[in-house]
């Protein structure tokens, strides 16, 4: 493997010369000549991330400490190189640093853009959505685009579609009014075309997964001519890592292409996602029901989430004790300063913001600064007052969060207007949140 010394040629020749050295030679004059390296070592190739990982695999072997998978339906082993984590790590792909300002979502928007730009090439669609919840539901979603689109309330899935998709296509057509009809396989493991033709009238379209569930191609180019010669829609269901090698939906004609974006079914209580892409009058048909007109394809379903709507309440209880706790906590200090805060500690507290009289523009901005660098996202930042829609004056505002605008997370704002009130809000646990309150305190009153 070769070096990973990032010094150029030049930062060498300087740092020689800062010790009084001419050459690499000079500095190995004291190693005598006999026991120098005359010749390159008799190494390999350089090799690649995954050439290495085959080696140690190979390695592995010999241990018996793992077996080969045949689970397959929709699980398989996946290669992903480590640099990709690394980069969607990056923390302005999550969020910048204050909800509120014109740089809002600069990273989310970057991260939304090479998703689309990406998952389109890969299909050879037109556009993308932001994201759907899952595969399953990217499918169910493509039914009702199907009937809304045709006017037409049945639609044609084929057996080779995962189960839990299945499952999911048909509780959503259970409860808006749509009958799906199930297309057999026929003897090779694929969707029957004869049998699709004998269910095609009336029809608004086909939905059908390649690689089916079982693990079979399916004639793709045959299923999207069918599903056209009754004038209805084809929505492909695909694995996008298997478009590596296999034929595009954009390739065949596909009105629709959906799928997951996670190697396995489920998640535990993580997001997962899907993807949705398309013809552009047809993407935008699911992109409204997802969200409001004009804003499903660029915001996604996320507002519509129940996983995350459920875990939140169940979470809620607790975290709302940690805002309310670090909540007196800062009245307790604010008050030992002088500064009178709404409410005092010990009142009742019926929300969980602290407003103060912070008593000048310099305090002030100390304050939202030390919030913004004990906050666990984006701490580098130091918010700077600027002009705010809605605002007479500048507002500064610290929000290292990991939801964009978020409440229930350590934040806190103010105008730059005399006395300067400061409001401080949230606080997922107590411990983190004590913290800043700390560093918010000792950056706006006692920095010498």
């Amino acid at each position: 493997m070769k070096s990973y010394v990032p010094n150029t040629a030049a930062q060498r020749a300087e740092m020689l010369r800062a010790i009084g050295m001419s050459s690499m030679e000079d500095l190995f004059r004291d190693i005598p000549e006999d026991v120098r390296l005359k010749a390159p070592l008799k190494l390999d190739r350089g090799m690649s991330e995954e050439e290495v990982r085959r080696v140690f695999r190979a390695y592995a072997k010999n241990t018996n400490a793992s077996m080969p998978i045949f689970r397959g339906a929709g699980a398989y082993r996946h290669y992903i190189p480590s640099i990709v984590p690394q980069l969607a790590a990056r923390s302005e792909l999550y969020t910048a640093y204050t909800p509120y300002q014109a740089e809002m979502s600069q990273g989310m928007l970057q991260g939304l853009f090479e998703y689309q730009t990406l998952i389109c090439r890969l299909t050879g669609m037109d556009v993308s959505n932001a994201s759907v919840y899952d595969g399953a539901t990217a499918a169910a979603e493509a039914m009702l685009m199907l009937r809304d689109a045709k006017r037409r309330k049945k639609v044609l899935v084929s057996a080779g579609l995962s189960p839990e998709a299945r499952a999911v296509i048909g509780t959503y057509s259970r409860f808006c009014g749509i009958e799906t009809v199930e297309i057999p396989l026929n003897g090779d493991g694929v969707t029957d075309i004869g049998e699709l033709k004998a269910h095609s009238e009336g029809a608004a379209g086909l939905i059908a997964a390649n690689p089916n569930f079982y693990g079979c191609l399916e004639d793709m180019d045959a299923l999207s001519e069918a599903a056209h010669s009754f004038g209805g829609l084809f929505v492909s269901y695909v694995n996008p890592i298997s478009l590596g090698i296999l034929k595009r939906p954009g390739d065949y004609g596909a009105d629709i292409a959906v799928g997951s974006l996670i190697k396995n079914p489920g998640g535990g209580i993580a997001p997962t996602g899907g993807y949705i892409v398309g013809r552009k009058d047809l993407v935008e048909l699911c992109a409204y029901r997802l969200n409001a007109p004009g804003l499903g394809k660029e915001l996604g379903c996320t507002l519509e989430t129940p996983r995350d709507m459920y875990l939140g309440f169940y979470y809620a209880p607790g975290v709302v004790c940690e805002a309310i706790k670090t909540a007196i906590y800062a009245q307790c200090m604010l008050e030992l300063l002088g500064k009178k805060p709404i409410p005092r500690y010990c009142e009742d507290h019926n929300d969980i913001v602290t407003c103060f009289d912070a008593g000048t523009a310099e305090a002030l901005i100390g304050f939202c600064q030390g919030i913004q660098a004990a906050s666990p996202v984006d701490s580098y930042a130091a918010p700077e007052p600027s002009p705010e829609p809605g605002y007479t004056d500048e507002v500064v505002m610290a929000s290292g969060s990991f939801t964009q605008g978020s409440t229930i997370e350590l934040s806190c704002d103010g105008p730059l207007r005399e006395p300067y009130t400061c409001y401080l809000q949230g606080g997922l646990n107590f411990a983190a949140s004590r913290a800043g309150v700390l560093l918010a305190v000792q950056n706006a009153y006692f920095k010498d």
